[in-house]
């Protein structure tokens, strides 16, 4: 089949395989099983002879093994509803993909492809998926999925990764989404290649400490759906945390979007703006060194009182430092609103946005950085300093609402004038 988007690629696939990992041509590589031991699969049994057909027939060669087990997926095209797998309790498990093995989504594909849940040290690396923009209109789609998971996820290409986008989208469709249960829980996602991508690129959830770098996502986010999500943090956004753990970073991505708009609730009110990188009552993270580019808003703090029942939720002390932000309708947005109406109180205090580099090419609706709460609601004591600040002809900074206070917006160097080649 022929491979879509290969401009797009970075180069990062030929890192996902470990030394020793080659297989010669004509060679049987199908030893007998057990703990530590390595099963391939190959859909043809050309690359790799004596492999496994299938990734369901690969977990069901291993039976009970479900120890530091790894599984090598060779190249070839392999169709995504016949490969899908559910694992669950194994440690240090692999699944590498050998020379970029595709995995063919194209035929309305719906569901999770690689879903592993309660487990510890899993990689998933090196892997191609293809949406062809024909997932399914029936169910959501996700191509790789951790839940109550530690581990890496690594050097995978997943493009096309969205329903026809001539029809109203029904559902929510995000290449990598990741859920903790525990602050100990430690995940990390690097160095992967997400083009055109529908809801969210990657999309974090609850305590765990995340590790996220180097990155390259794409939304192509000029679509306004017909359709109508329920409540809930549902948007577009090239990387979304919400409830995330203290000491989590997110840095060193490169996130492009084409216009700013999403398919999004029709209650998010101020959120129906595809997103760069968004915190969701997340406290203590460091979003540094990213660059974003055409997005609706590109970095935003939040708190929404989502899932908070009538305790407050808190977006406070995170650091946005040293991301270079250009052509965005907002630079950074914090944020304090209770969309859900429950006793709630939202937060998003003493956050510091410096030595970020600002550009945007004079259109006068925008703003370099926006803090927003209406009381009872609170942002207080953000400080917004020693930024670069280019094309924004009025003021950079709009400062709105009963529940702000205390913002700094001095000393940073602002020129009216954009700033050509940035």
């Amino acid at each position: 089949m022929k491979r879509l988007y290969q401009w797009i690629r970075l180069g990062w696939m030929s890192l996902a395989l470990a030394a020793g990992m080659t297989v010669m041509a004509g060679q049987s590589v199908a030893p007998a099983l057990a703990a530590g031991k390595t099963i391939y699969v190959d859909d043809d049994g050309v690359q790799c002879p004596g492999a496994q057909t299938s990734l369901p027939g690969a977990i069901t060669a291993l039976g009970s093994i479900k120890t530091d087990v790894t599984i090598i997926v060779c190249q070839g095209t392999y169709v995504a509803a016949s490969n899908a797998v559910s694992l669950t309790g194994y440690t240090n498990l692999k699944i590498v993909g050998k020379d970029a093995p595709l995995i063919d989504a194209s035929s309305g594909f719906g569901g999770q492809f690689i879903h592993v849940t309660s487990s510890t040290s899993v990689t998933i690396s090196g892997l191609e998926f293809l949406g062809a923009g024909n997932l399914s209109t029936s169910a959501n789609a996700t191509a790789i999925s951790f839940d109550n998971t530690t581990g890496t996820i690594s050097g995978n290409d997943i493009n096309g990764w969205h329903q026809d986008y001539t029809s109203p989208l029904t559902h929510i469709d995000d290449a990598i989404d990741i859920l903790t249960t525990s602050a100990s829980q430690k995940v990390t996602i690097e160095r992967n290649s997400l083009f055109d991508i529908q809801d969210n690129g990657i999309a974090l959830f609850g305590p765990g400490k995340f590790t996220v770098g180097h990155n390259h996502v794409f939304q192509h986010n000029d679509v306004t759906p017909i359709a109508t999500f329920g409540a809930g943090p549902i948007q577009q956004a090239g990387i979304i945390l919400v409830n995330g753990g203290s000491g989590s970073t997110i840095s060193d991505n490169m996130i492009e979007g084409n216009a700013g708009l999403e398919p999004i609730c029709s209650v998010c009110l101020l959120l129906s703006v595809g997103k760069g990188i968004a915190l969701v009552q997340s406290s203590s993270v460091k979003v540094t060194g990213n660059t974003i580019v055409t997005t609706g808003d590109a970095i935003t703090v939040e708190s929404w009182c989502y899932l908070s029942g009538s305790s407050n939720t808190l977006a406070d002390s995170n650091t946005i430092s040293g991301n270079k932000l250009t052509n965005n309708h907002f630079g950074v947005l914090i944020q304090a609103h209770n969309y859900y109406g429950t006793a709630c109180t939202a937060h998003a205090d003493s956050n510091s946005v410096k030595s970020n580099t600002i550009n945007d090419d004079g259109d006068l609706s925008r703003f370099a950085a926006i803090v927003n709460a209406t009381s009872p609601d609170v942002s207080s004591g953000n400080k917004i300093t020693s930024n670069t600040i280019s094309g924004y002809p009025f003021t950079p900074f709009d400062v709105v609402g009963t529940g702000v206070s205390g913002t700094v917006t001095t000393p940073n160097t602002v020129n009216a004038m954009p700033v050509t080649g940035f």
